[in-house]
């Protein structure tokens, strides 16, 4: 069997990705699109509240309507069964 880089990993399904987004809104973060997004390993992601909203001004061509800038951390933390 062909092993991936220095690590020794066999199979991607060794791969285990726990991906935590903080937001202000966490109820509107797409967490089916952001799984989709994650191109390997088996995967749980969880939202919570965080990151910030400061004053910005309105650019019509992002929002019609805001004035707002809204921040989002997220982190992707790899395990590696073995």
């Amino acid at each position: 069997m062909q092993t991936r880089g220095n690590i020794g990993l066999q199979d991607v399904k060794e791969v285990y990705m726990d991906i935590l987004v903080a937001s202000p809104k966490p109820h509107k973060v797409n967490m089916d699109e952001l799984m989709v997004n994650v191109p390997i390993g088996q995967k749980t992601a969880r939202s919570v509240a965080g990151g910030m909203i400061i004053q910005g001004f309105c650019v019509t061509q992002f929002a019609l309507e805001s004035d707002q800038i809204v921040v989002a951390n997220a982190v992707i933390t790899m395990f590696i069964d073995h």
